[in-house]
């Protein structure tokens, strides 16, 4: 019995769906969910606004948070390319090692509802 499916455009072997959460988060994680009958997987969405707000943290705890302006600069900026390297990184990996679609919650260029990457 076949359980191919159509979804969002998208042939799927199964209609088994694995929504963001801690089992997307990792390359294996992922392995796991298609290995148990996964037809696709939703990531973890990165958001500007949370790199933002756990760099001002950062910056805050450090002993003199104002003494280097340009300081507090490069660590938002590093926060914000580190946290998307992390993201793409794992969606390469895991599209190299995985034949089903693997989507974001924010979709193509940032748009709610999701979509395949």
């Amino acid at each position: 019995m076949s359980l191919t499916t159509r979804y969002m455009g998208l042939d799927l072997p199964t209609p088994l769906v694995v929504s963001s959460s801690g089992i997307t988060q990792s390359v294996d994680g992922i392995l796991h969910a298609v290995d148990a009958g996964a037809g696709a997987v939703v990531v973890k969405s990165v958001f500007e606004e949370q790199i933002r707000s756990q760099s001002r943290e950062v910056v805050e705890s450090s002993q003199y948070p104002t003494a280097y302006p340009e300081g507090r600069d490069y660590i938002e900026r590093y926060g914000k390319e580190e946290a998307f390297d992390t993201h793409l990184t794992l969606i390469r990996r895991a599209k190299k090692q995985v034949a089903v679609a693997i989507a974001d919650r924010r979709g193509p260029r940032g748009r709610r509802g999701g979509g395949p990457l």
